[in-house]
C-alpha cells in the first residue's frame, strides 16, 4: 500500500534553546496541524474499513473561559479523551473560542493515538503557536532603552537571576523567549545593568503574581 504524504499539513516552528556555554541556538521543531491529524486518522480508517466517532462537550470555568472536553472512539485504536481551553489571550481565542478549544482538544486526542506526533510531543502546531502568543502577551512590558556606555549586568544580578530562574523551574526556551521579547537578546550577559534590574522584576513577578498585580 502506498504511503500517503501529509507534508502539506506540517508546520516548522523555531524555538530558542540555551546551550551549556550560556549561548542560544535556534531549534526547529516540526508539528502536525490538527486538520492533518484528522486526515491521517480518517484515511487509516477508510483504508481498513473501520468506524470512528468524534464527540465533545463544552463548559465554562470559574473565570468564564471556554473548555472543550473531547472524546474520540476508534475501532482500530480504542477510545481516548482530552480537554483544551480558550483563554481569551489570542485573537483566535477571542473571536472563535469554541472552535479553537474544540480543535485543540481533538488534536490532543489524536496525538494520544500517536497520530501526527513527528517526535515532537502531543501538542499540535496550533497549540504551540497559541502558547507562544499567550506568552508574548504576558511577558512583554515597557523596557527602558539602554543608555550610551551604560554599565553591563553585574555579577550579583546574574547570580540572582539564575536563582530566580531555578525557583521558577523555567525551561530554556521560556527563559530565552522572555529575554528576546523584552530586551532583544538571547543571553543575560548581553543585558545592561538597568535591563538586568527589569528582568529581575519580571521573574519576581512570575514568582509572586499576586504581589505583581497589586
Amino acid at each position: 500500500m502506498e504511503k500517503k504524504d501529509y507534508s502539506q499539513f506540517i508546520q516548522k516552528i523555531n524555538r530558542k534553546q540555551r546551550q551549556e556555554d550560556g549561548t542560544y541556538s535556534t531549534v526547529i521543531n516540526e508539528y502536525m496541524m490538527v486538520d492533518g491529524r484528522v486526515k491521517e486518522f480518517t484515511d487509516i480508517h477508510k483504508e481498513q474499513d473501520r468506524k470512528f466517532k468524534f464527540t465533545r462537550r463544552f463548559e465554562k470555568d470559574a473565570e468564564g473561559n471556554i473548555i472543550c472536553h473531547a472524546k474520540v472512539y476508534s475501532q482500530i485504536f480504542g477510545t481516548t479523551e482530552a480537554s483544551a481551553g480558550a483563554y481569551g489571550q489570542t485573537m483566535v481565542d477571542k473571536t472563535n473560542p469554541y472552535e479553537n478549544a474544540e480543535t485543540s482538544a481533538y488534536g490532543r486526542c489524536l496525538g494520544f493515538f500517536g497520530i501526527g506526533l513527528l517526535g515532537a510531543g502531543i501538542a499540535s502546531a496550533e497549540e504551540v503557536k497559541d502558547a507562544l502568543s499567550r506568552q508574548d502577551t504576558q511577558d512583554k512590558v515597557e523596557i527602558p532603552q539602554p543608555k550610551p556606555n551604560e554599565e553591563k549586568i553585574t555579577h550579583l544580578q546574574s547570580k540572582y537571576i539564575h536563582m530566580l530562574s531555578l525557583q521558577l523551574n523555567l525551561r530554556d526556551e521560556d527563559y530565552s523567549q522572555i529575554l528576546e521579547n523584552n530586551f532583544g537578546v538571547v543571553s543575560t550577559g548581553d543585558l545592561t545593568k538597568s535591563q538586568a534590574s527589569k528582568f529581575i522584576d519580571i521573574l519576581k513577578g512570575k514568582l509572586n503574581p499576586e504581589k505583581a498585580d497589586g
